[in-house]
């Protein structure tokens, strides 16, 4: 099977690698897989989260 989805290349720091890296094995999933996953829930995550000044950042997401 052939994706098409969009590329991105990144740099990550070596602790978030390898905290993917645990991640995915545990999950079962590709590296890819795992960054995906956690993308997605951070997206799921700020979606649903009460309204908060546009300029305001509590972190990672």
């Amino acid at each position: 099977m052939t994706r098409r989805d969009p590329q991105l290349h990144i740099r990550v720091p070596e602790e978030v690698k390898a905290w993917l890296e645990k991640n995915a094995r545990e999950n079962e999933r590709t590296l890819n897989g795992e960054a995906v996953f956690q993308l997605k829930q951070g997206m799921e995550r700020k979606e649903n989260e009460p309204n908060r000044p546009p300029n305001e950042n509590p972190g990672f997401f």
